[in-house]
C-alpha cells in the first residue's frame, strides 16, 4: 500500500509520545512492504531522510493553521490511505478524499486537564474528527470510552496499543535513584511527585529525584522543590538526546509516573523494557495492561501518602524489584511496534475492501 503519514513532530523533535509512536508505526509498515510518505511541517522535519521505504515531505508552515491549509493543498489521490495523527491534523486529512484513519493519541480535556474543553477550537476538531474519519484508532481501551463519551458517539474505535523497541542497558542503576521521563504540565502530576519524594526522603535520605523533560511548569516546580526544602535531593535535566535519555533509565532504580490524565503513556513501557520497576498512576490507559504487584504498583497519584510509600516500598525491596523488572520486561516483549504495524495493516486493508 502507499500511505500518507499527516504528522507534527518527529525526532528529535519531539515533546512527547505521538512524534515517537509516529516514528516506530511508519518504520514498522515500511518493514512490512508498504510505502509511508510522512508529512511534516517544516519546523519539525528532519534533515535527514528515513532508511527503507519511508520519505520525509516537509509542508512550509508557521502553525498549525498554515500546515493543515498548506497540506490540504496537496492532493493525495494516488495514496491508498491517508492516516492523521490528532487534531492538529484533523482539517488536512479530511479534505482529502482516500480513506481517511485518524489515531486520537491525546484530548483537549486531557491536555487542558478537564477544563474549558468544550469552549475550545480544538474540542470541535477532535469531535468532528472522530464523528468524520473512515476509522478511528485510540490507543487504550480507557481512551477509547473516554473519546466516545466526550464526542458524543456511539461508533467502532480501535484499539491499537502503542509498542516499545527493545532496548539495552546503557550503564549500570545507581542506588535510590527515582527517574520520571515526560512533559512538565499540569496532565502529568510532577507537583504531587514532589511532594510524595519529601517523606520518601524521611525514610531513604539518600534518594534522589531526576526529573527529565520540558513544559511550562518547570519554573514553578523548580521554585516548590526549594519551597519544600528538596532542591538538593531533585535534578531537572530538561530535555535530553536520546542516547542520555538511554543512560539515565539505565542508572534509575525505579520509574515514577504520576499522570493525573494518561491516555496510554509510552514512558512505562520504555521503563519496563529497561528491566525498571514502575510505580504509576492506576488511571494511566497503559494500567489496563498491568496486574498491580505483579508487573508494577499501581497507585492513586494525588494520594502522595500511599504514592510515598509505593516508592518506598520499592526503594527498600530487593526482590520486589527483581520480580517487577523480570514481569514487566516479559510484558514489553510482546509489546513490539511489529505487532501494531500488523494490527494496523489489517484496519487499513478493511477500509480498502469497503471501497
Amino acid at each position: 500500500m502507499k500511505i500518507a503519514f499527516l504528522g507534527w513532530e518527529f525526532p528529535p523533535k519531539i515533546s512527547g509520545g505521538l512524534g515517537r509512536h509516529c516514528y516506530h508505526l511508519a518504520r514498522a509498515l515500511s518493514k512490512r512492504g508498504h510505502d509511508i510518505t510522512f508529512f511534516l511541517p517544516s519546523f519539525n522535519a528532519p534533515k535527514r531522510k528515513m532508511a527503507g521505504r519511508v520519505k520525509i515531505v516537509s509542508v512550509m508552515a508557521g502553525d498549525v493553521d498554515s500546515y493543515n491549509e498548506n497540506l490540504s493543498n496537496k492532493r493525495l489521490d494516488n495514496f491508498d490511505i491517508v492516516h492523521g495523527h490528532d487534531w492538529l491534523t484533523i482539517n488536512a486529512l479530511l479534505s482529502q478524499n482516500p480513506p481517511k484513519v485518524l489515531t486520537i493519541h491525546s484530548t483537549e480535556f486531557d491536555r487542558s486537564g478537564g477544563r474549558l474543553y468544550k469552549s475550545s477550537r480544538i474540542f470541535e476538531l477532535e469531535r468532528k474528527g472522530v464523528r468524520e474519519a473512515d476509522a478511528v484508532i485510540t490507543v487504550s481501551k480507557k481512551m477509547a470510552r473516554h473519546v466516545k463519551q466526550l464526542c458524543e458517539t456511539d461508533r467502532k474505535l480501535n484499539v491499537i496499543y502503542n509498542g516499545v523497541p527493545k532496548f539495552k542497558p546503557a550503564g549500570a542503576a545507581k542506588r535510590n535513584t527515582l527517574l520520571f521521563v515526560g512533559r512538565l504540565t499540569e496532565q502529568k502530576g510532577v507537583e504531587y511527585l514532589l511532594f510524595a519524594f519529601k517523606d520518601v526522603l524521611k525514610k531513604v535520605p539518600s534518594a534522589r529525584l531526576w526529573l527529565v523533560g520540558q513544559g511550562q511548569l518547570a519554573p514553578r516546580l523548580k521554585h516548590f522543590a526549594g519551597l519544600i526544602g528538596i532542591e538538593k535531593k531533585v535534578r531537572f535535566f530538561g530535555r535530553v538526546s536520546e542516547k542520555k535519555l538511554a543512560a539515565l533509565y539505565s542508572q534509575a532504580t525505579l520509574v515514577a509516573m504520576p499522570s493525573l490524565r494518561e491516555p496510554f503513556g509510552i514512558v512505562a513501557l520504555e521503563a519496563l523494557s529497561y528491566g525498571k520497576p514502575l510505580v504509576l498512576s492506576k488511571d494511566a490507559g497503559v494500567a489496563e495492561l498491568l496486574h498491580n504487584g505483579k508487573s508494577a504498583l499501581l497507585t492513586e497519584p494525588t494520594d502522595t501518602i500511599r504514592f510515598s510509600r509505593e516508592l518506598v516500598k520499592l526503594l527498600s525491596n530487593r526482590p520486589l524489584r527483581k520480580k517487577l523488572s523480570k514481569n514487566g520486561k516479559q510484558l514489553a516483549d510482546t509489546l513490539s511496534w511489529e505487532k501494531a504495524a500488523g494490527e494496523t495493516e489489517r484496519l487499513y486493508s478493511s477500509l480498502l475492501e469497503k471501497h
